[in-house]
């Protein structure tokens, strides 16, 4: 691949990519994520919840760090080197590209009409004029991206200050006060979902870090904004009794403001989804890193115009569908000493993204467990089965 970064360029120290891990906690999604939290359960329990949600993300996000950076090897090349170089990984690709153009989607539907909102235009004409500003500002590459999240967080923190000044802070009461078990486990994993796309492609901002202290360096740069911005959304929710901030500003008595910020808040998330795209779809297209580009932004403005910003939940559950299962998949073979063969691999995270499509459908709120849980038991059958069918062979090699 002509857009590939060259293997000798190693030894990068955790804040040269800390962009890239807080643009993903400080992003008005997680006001979304947040907010639905808090329209489900009460403020005092998120207090406990929200942090084990982050730790529980950060723990496995490191974990797939960890494992690139020893590899030296990139989301699609550990893709490869778990399926196989044929319709497996091209099926992971596949995943990663409409995941980038999901999020690409939500932002700029997001951001979009907040720009429709502020210049009077209508909304697909601003979802355009967003998507396109977000293309330009792919072209200045990876390592402009700590700058940019310092921008996206105080735009962000400021969009919650605007909300609160439109909305007042005369918070709803509780819906229930009653902490369940059921509903605190659809928390925890509502977080670990939300962060799960990155979690995968973690190792396309990992695997040229120094050592695995600076994995884990990132990771605390991911969880801590993480939870005091859950915090916000949370907080936003109950002060105006919604969590789709562009429609909240919509209806303030001045809205430029906001929404100003708000459009600026939506930059340092959204470029990793373009970098992850942009090394996921070549390798099913015939496209480099630009054209690759375009072709993200041209989806994410359809879905943009389409208001795909209002369906994010939904989309995280069918996301997270695929995803878990992959990811719980890629780690066992990297730590299993017998490793199943690429058959098996791909069958183990089909039949447990098959199970946690069947347990969305039947309405179960823990989709990611029941798919990761899956995958893992038949990881393990698997590779009980090589472990029994490779002894005598090797038996024989030793006499």
């Amino acid at each position: 691949m002509s857009d590939a970064v060259p293997v000798h360029r190693t030894g990068i120290r955790w804040h040269q990519r800390a962009g890239v891990w807080i643009g993903i906690g400080v992003g008005p999604g997680t006001f979304t994520v947040g907010g639905a939290l808090a329209a489900n359960l009460p403020l005092k329990s998120l207090l406990i919840l929200i942090p084990l949600g982050a730790l529980v993300l950060g723990g496995v996000t490191v974990a797939q760090a960890a494992v690139s950076r020893r590899r030296r090897e990139r989301s699609n090349e550990r893709a490869v080197s778990t399926f196989g170089n044929n319709i497996g990984s091209i099926f992971f690709n596949l995943v990663v590209a409409l995941g980038a153009v999901g999020f690409v989607g939500f932002y700029v539907g997001l951001a979009g009409f907040a720009a429709a909102t502020l210049l009077n235009l209508p909304g697909p004409v601003g979802a355009l004029l967003v998507a396109a500003g977000l293309f330009v500002v792919n072209s200045a590459g990876l390592d402009r991206w700590n700058s940019l999240v310092w921008l996206t967080a105080i735009s962000t923190i400021v969009v919650a200050i605007f909300t609160f000044y439109s909305v007042g802070t005369a918070w709803a009461p509780d819906r229930t006060s009653s902490i369940e078990i059921a509903p605190s486990l659809w928390a925890i994993l509502s977080i670990v979902n939300y962060g799960l796309f990155f979690a995968l492609r973690s190792g396309d901002f990992s695997w040229d870090l120094d050592s695995d202290s600076e994995v884990v360096k990132a990771g605390l740069s991911l969880c801590l904004p993480l939870v005091v911005f859950l915090f916000i959304g949370a907080l936003v929710y109950r002060a105006a009794g919604d969590y789709n901030i562009a429609d909240i500003l919509s209806q303030s008595h001045s809205p430029w403001l906001g929404n100003l910020f708000l459009i600026i808040s939506v930059i340092a998330p959204v470029m990793s989804g373009f970098h992850s795209g942009g090394l996921a779809i070549p390798t099913f297209l015939p496209l480099g890193k630009r054209g690759s580009a375009l072709l993200i932004v041209v989806f994410g403005f359809v879905f943009g115009a389409l208001r795909f910003d209002r369906e994010l939940l939904v989309f995280l559950d069918v996301l997270g569908a695929f995803i878990a299962p992959a990811l719980a998949v890629m780690l066992l073979v990297a730590w299993l000493k017998n490793s199943p063969s690429r058959a098996a691999t791909v069958s183990a995270w089909l039949l447990g993204s098959a199970a946690a499509l069947f347990s969305k459908w039947q309405g179960e709120l823990s989709l990611v467990l029941v798919g990761a849980g899956v995958s893992i038991a038949v990881m393990g059958v698997a590779a009980g089965w090589a472990r029994l069918t490779t002894r005598p062979v090797q038996a024989e090699g030793q006499e």
